[in-house]
């Protein structure tokens, strides 16, 4: 949709083709980066979250980086020599970060922290996505 080649990029080359880590999706569904530590509980199958909206497909790519980063530096903690996981640390931080630009850019401020692009502070402006409103 909005970058059908960043969205790729997201979810396959960032792994390596690693068969130890999920895909950034697939992760985040499952709430664990790591397949030797994810247990399914009985039959539970997670949910498939389809965006419905270009904006949502965004949201959805963001939280997927963060939800893996945060799973990475848990596992830093206890690996702090583990140089594979840190450059791939240092990749998303990067996809990240390019990622919010571009959702910022289009959308408004995502985080407390981003630069106001405006003559006057606009965050309590801003409609969030859940508030169904068209652009």
């Amino acid at each position: 949709m909005y970058d059908d080649i960043l969205f790729n990029e997201i979810n396959t080359n960032i792994m390596n083709n690693d068969n130890s880590l999920y895909n950034p999706y697939e992760g985040y569904m499952k709430g664990n980066l790591f397949k030797n530590l994810y247990n399914e509980y009985k039959d539970y199958k997670p949910s498939r979250l389809i965006p419905n909206n270009e904006q949502a497909e965004m949201l959805l790519n963001i939280n997927q980086i963060s939800f893996m980063n945060q799973d990475i530096r848990l596992y830093l903690d206890i690996n702090p020599n583990d140089r594979d996981m840190i450059n791939k640390y240092n990749e998303n931080i990067v996809k990240l970060n390019e990622l919010i630009k571009m959702y910022e850019n289009k959308y408004g401020p995502i985080l407390c922290t981003s630069k106001c692009n405006s003559e006057y502070f606009s965050w309590g402006q801003l409609n969030f996505p859940w508030e169904e409103v068209s652009r």
